[in-house]
């Protein structure tokens, strides 16, 4: 993989005089990280944030027409987790981010590749002020935000805020695979296809299956529940062991499938299969960014090396965010690995069979239809935000009398969540605070923001969460993201 080298930057900006010590100057920029499985979105919406222009090619000492100097925003794909650690800690995270680019020649980040012991972007509070994640705040982390060691005095509130909807995507190796014909969802279709049809292949998997799978009581290509998925025909004419591929670091794409498996492979009935009769496996191993997967499965580090390994090994089966698999129209990895198209929840209530089942891809069009049913929480505070986007709808929980399907178009992609952005309240100088503030009018508003998100296998915001997402950072209040230090609220001042 291309990278940038920290280490030859840091030295030549040291030999031009531009860094003192050990530590530079803070660039006019916002710096955050996070989220591997966003990483390909976030990079295009920061390249209409930064005027247009790339990572690479953004100067934050170019002085603007009219005065003031360009305000460039740079993220490092370190996972979910690294991410929102660097929130609480209020530091730039230092591990090696996952993807490229993070960093240019204006703005370097140091990872000192071994061991990860660099600054990232630099040490100090003014060289973190944003992460991304697709996992909520948890009552732990929030208590911890507010602590008197955490964020809360200097920054003001926490605020976590939606980005756009996510699939997981189940991206597989093809190779020695015979998937039915019938199953007509060519790989690398065209644009409209992907955002309806999908950009994935032919393969099948019922709930029962991807349960069996990731629970690892389904071993083999060979397995009866699979051919009966593949419409009676096996999918390989030889004992083909399934090598499952899953997040070495913390990860909230690992979050939203474990949360997912959680509530759906609980050894319930399944009537999905006349053929092969049997329950659902138990899948027991956590829910959370990190969770004890068994000794066999493969582990890799970000989206990119989930990808990466699934595209080279036959047999390969694992979960990523959608920009990384066919399904996006520009993949951020090549070869890409295509996305399975999975067993909705309407059809496994239903008990359809495979021979009469829609299978569902991880299109923009189907990940809609599963966000639209979010509910906007009454009283907007982080708490409640955190408790809203995990809400049940996303679980995806079984259905019964007290409980009706929801999300309720049963054409919704059933592993779905929302990837998140999370602020402080308190932001200093005020150039800084007006930069946050127009990427989230930016984003919320839509237009080339949205089809960049689809573009890359994401859902835009419905119409009415965008609204509150604007209303929750936006009111001008001392809630909402302003300019510090303000009496009562927050003591940051000059980055300090």
């Amino acid at each position: 993989m291309k990278r940038f080298s920290s280490r030859l930057c840091l030295a030549a900006l040291a030999a031009g005089g531009l860094l003192s010590g050990t530590t530079q100057a803070p660039a006019a920029a916002l710096y955050s990280g996070g989220s591997s499985a966003a990483f390909g979105l976030y990079l295009r919406w920061f390249q209409e944030t930064n005027g247009g222009l790339t990572l690479l090619n953004c100067n934050p000492s170019e002085v603007l027409t009219g005065g003031g100097t360009r305000t460039c925003v740079v993220y490092a794909p370190v996972g979910s987790g690294a991410g929102l650690a660097a929130f609480l800690n209020q530091q730039s995270p230092s591990a090696l981010p996952s993807d490229w680019p993070y960093e240019s020649p204006f703005i370097p980040y140091d990872e000192t590749f071994t061991p990860h012991i660099g600054v990232g972007y630099g040490a100090g509070r003014e060289f973190f002020d944003f992460a991304g994640s697709d996992s909520v705040l948890t009552t732990a982390q929030i208590f911890a935000y507010n602590s008197a060691t955490g964020p809360r005095s200097a920054r003001g509130p926490a605020i976590q805020i939606p980005a756009a909807g996510m699939p997981v995507a189940i991206a597989f190796n093809t190779t020695g695979l015979t998937l039915h014909p019938s199953r007509i969802v060519p790989a690398g279709g065209s644009p409209s296809a992907k955002m309806t049809i999908g950009g994935s292949g032919r393969l099948y998997l019922s709930r029962r299956a991807y349960c069996g799978i990731f629970a690892g009581t389904i071993t083999n290509w060979n397995d009866p529940v699979l051919t009966e998925d593949n419409l009676g025909q096996p999918l390989v004419t030889a004992s083909t062991p399934i090598r499952v591929v899953v997040r070495q670091e913390s990860s909230g794409t690992t979050f939203l499938l474990s949360r997912h498996l959680e509530t759906v492979c609980n050894g319930g009935v399944d009537t999905s299969h006349p053929v092969v009769p049997g329950p659902l496996a138990n899948y027991g191993f956590g829910v959370g960014t990190v969770v004890s997967w068994p000794t066999t499965f493969v582990k890799a580090t970000g989206d990119n090396g989930v990808a990466t390994a699934v595209a080279s090994t036959t047999g390969a089966i694992g979960y990523v965010g959608p920009t990384y698999t066919q399904q996006a129209i520009a993949p951020e990895v090549s070869p890409a690995p295509v996305a399975a198209n999975l067993q909705t929840r309407d059809s496994f209530e239903h008990g359809q069979s495979p021979a009469v089942v829609k299978p569902i891809p991880p299109a923009p069009t189907h990940t809609q239809n599963a966000v639209d049913s979010f509910v906007v929480p009454t009283t907007p505070n982080v708490s409640n935000w955190s408790a809203a986007l995990d809400t049940a709808a996303l679980h995806n929980p079984p259905n019964d009398a007290t409980n009706p399907i929801d999300p309720a178009n049963p054409q919704a992609y059933p592993i779905v969540g929302f990837t998140l952005l999370d602020f402080y309240t308190c932001y200093f100088p005020a150039s800084e605070t007006a930069a946050i503030r127009k990427f989230i009018t930016d984003y919320t508003n839509g237009g080339v923001y949205d089809v960049a998100a689809r573009n890359r296998g994401f859902a835009p915001l419905p119409p009415s969460v965008k609204t509150a997402v604007k209303t929750l950072a936006l009111n001008n209040t001392l809630t909402s993201i302003h300019t510090g230090p303000i009496p009562g609220t927050c003591t940051i001042s000059s980055g300090s």
